[in-house]
């Protein structure tokens, strides 16, 4: 008897093109997403790479190699500024860790209303930074500010925030840290929510107090996610812009100039674009690889 075989039906639609390869399909897919990081982030680093090794002389850029690098290592402003960025960024992240894990401990507790606590945390992440500032700035004027009459209820005389070189950087953390604490605190309850509950009953029954508890089994279990928390917020702090530009213009003097705001005046206010290209590049390349550390070491 002959074999008989059905031909399969041809379901190709007229005129359709015919599709790639299966293993081609996700590529495809990435290059929008791709051709977007390309023209926001990739290529402006790489003319501001060019930037750097050049002057502006008579209206054109003149090549001058690595000479604004070597002006960057030799001037004081920009150490100076350095000094600040490193003051601002280690304060504001031992501020926001400290609060941020206890305002997380507290939304941990299964207090109720706690869906109304997390949405008044939000609020503060949601409003335009330079908006923040400009709030700050009208609310801690030493003449009129809200902040100086409530004080001065309690017999407190007015300070100059943001106009004294003691107070300007100390004030300028603790705005970024009403800002952004919560940012730290949602993340920290989040990690504290997906902990083994194991390890904790077992320390409870065997007689430890909550401090103990806490302070042996709760932190070494939550490192991770505080060192990933910790390096959102060096990453962001060192990038802190608005908030600076916006309250203290980077002073009095240069007490509030960080290396962002110096990168900015110099190129911006000063001419210099090629001398700001440099001092961008560097703090770029050295944040990169201080958060590859820190996350490679969280990952341990």
């Amino acid at each position: 008897m002959q074999a008989t075989t059905t031909r399969r039906p041809d379901l190709t639609v007229a005129g359709a093109r015919p599709r790639l390869g299966r293993g081609a399909d996700p590529y495809l897919l990435l290059v929008p997403a791709l051709a977007v990081l390309f023209l926001v982030s990739v290529y402006p680093t790489i003319y501001a790479f060019y930037l750097s090794l050049t002057t502006h002389v008579g209206g054109v850029n003149e090549f001058v190699g690595l000479e604004n690098y070597a002006q960057m290592v030799r001037d004081p402003l920009f150490w100076d500024s350095l000094r600040v960025t490193a003051t601002f960024v280690i304060g504001v992240i031992a501020i926001e860790l400290a609060l941020g894990l206890g305002l997380a401990l507290l939304l941990n507790q299964g207090l109720p209303g706690e869906w109304f606590f997390r949405t008044l945390l939000v609020l503060p992440m949601a409003a335009t930074p330079i908006v923040v500032a400009l709030a700050w700035r009208i609310m801690l004027n030493s003449t009129f500010g809200i902040v100086n009459y409530v004080l001065g209820l309690f017999g407190i005389p007015p300070q100059g925030w943001l106009g004294s070189a003691q107070l300007a950087l100390p004030t300028l953390m603790l705005i970024d840290a009403w800002q952004w604490t919560p940012f730290v605190a949602l993340i920290l309850l989040a990690g504290l929510q997906s902990l083994p509950r194991g390890p904790l009953e077992a320390a409870r029954l065997d007689g430890a107090t909550e401090f103990q508890v806490f302070r042996h089994i709760t932190v070494p279990l939550l490192g991770r996610v505080i060192a990933i928390a910790a390096v959102f917020r060096f990453v962001d702090a060192v990038k802190t812009f608005d908030i600076i530009y916006g309250t203290t213009g980077g002073g009095p003097g240069t007490t509030t100039q960080t290396t962002n705001i110096f990168s900015f005046l110099t190129g911006f206010r000063w001419g210099q674009l090629g001398y700001a290209a440099a001092i961008a590049i560097t703090l770029t390349f050295v944040v990169s690889l201080i958060a590859a550390r820190l996350l490679s070491s969280s990952s341990d």
